[in-house]
């Protein structure tokens, strides 16, 4: 039997029931240009199968933290999204799935005194022929270490298009925040 307390692992699931849609009397087409106007009344030409999808999702994960005696936390965690590749074509396009989604985040938590710990992060995410690299620095105030009320502010950047603020605020086992991309 597996005895360290030091350990902490948690495994996630997440099925989700999806309905994408759109309302195809307020779209236009190139087929209602009479020559020189826009004509609403002349036929769009295009015929869709449906208007409005449904679909089940899939996600699961799993994260893990190590406490040390120094009072530092290292954790990991991965997620996998998407994973019946559902289909959200409109005209029953077998080749519109979302594609697969797959992140992971390595932290680190150290408590620099009995206000005050610095986190860092480092997330990778890749989907399709995407991915995002984003590492974070921020710290958190303690106003009551044992009832957990903190504020935190960090900073993110988002590998070739981002600078990220972090704002939060955690009381008990609420936490709350707010990310803001420039």
């Amino acid at each position: 039997s597996f005895q360290d307390t030091s350990i902490r692992l948690s495994l996630g699931l997440s099925l989700g029931w999806c309905q994408v849609g759109f309302d195809y009397s307020k779209m236009n087409f190139d087929s209602q240009y009479d020559g020189e106007t826009f004509n609403n009344g002349l036929g769009t030409n295009e015929r869709f199968n449906w208007t409005v999808r449904n679909y089940l999702d899939l996600n699961t994960g799993f994260a893990i933290q190590k406490k040390f005696e120094n009072r530092s936390i290292l954790g990991f965690g991965a997620g996998f999204f998407h994973v019946t590749r559902p289909n959200y074509s409109f005209n029953g396009n077998a080749a519109s799935r979302l594609d697969f989604k797959f992140t992971n985040v390595v932290t680190y938590s150290k408590i620099l005194n009995v206000k005050v710990d610095l986190l860092a992060e480092l997330l990778l995410g890749f989907q399709g022929r995407y991915k995002e690299i984003m590492p974070h620095l921020a710290a958190k105030y303690f106003f009551d270490r044992s009832e957990n009320k903190a504020v935190l502010g960090g900073l993110s950047f988002r590998s070739k298009d981002a600078l990220i603020v972090r704002l939060g605020y955690a009381n008990k086992l609420m936490n709350a925040g707010y990310r803001d991309w420039e």
